[in-house]
């Protein structure tokens, strides 16, 4: 059995962030959420993602969207 990828979904829009993990859910993926720049470091550290799903324009977020790429792609 292939193992389906690990995806992280990281919006500041509840509605925008259930509906896109709901589809992955349905399509069999591992789908976690995030609302906010501080929530998706906390899932990072417990696991690394295959994928992240990013708005770049986190409204009320530690960090924008960008600047969180940033310091992903570093580590």
């Amino acid at each position: 059995m292939i193992k389906k990828a690990d995806i992280l979904v990281v919006d500041d829009e509840e509605d925008i962030r259930h509906l896109i993990g709901e589809i992955l859910r349905d399509e069999g993926f591992t789908c976690r959420e995030a609302n906010g720049s501080d929530t998706a470091i906390s899932e990072i550290e417990i696991q690394k993602p295959d994928l992240i799903i990013l708005d770049i324009w986190l409204q009320n977020s530690g960090t924008g969207g960008l600047s969180l790429l940033e310091n992903v792609k570093k580590d």
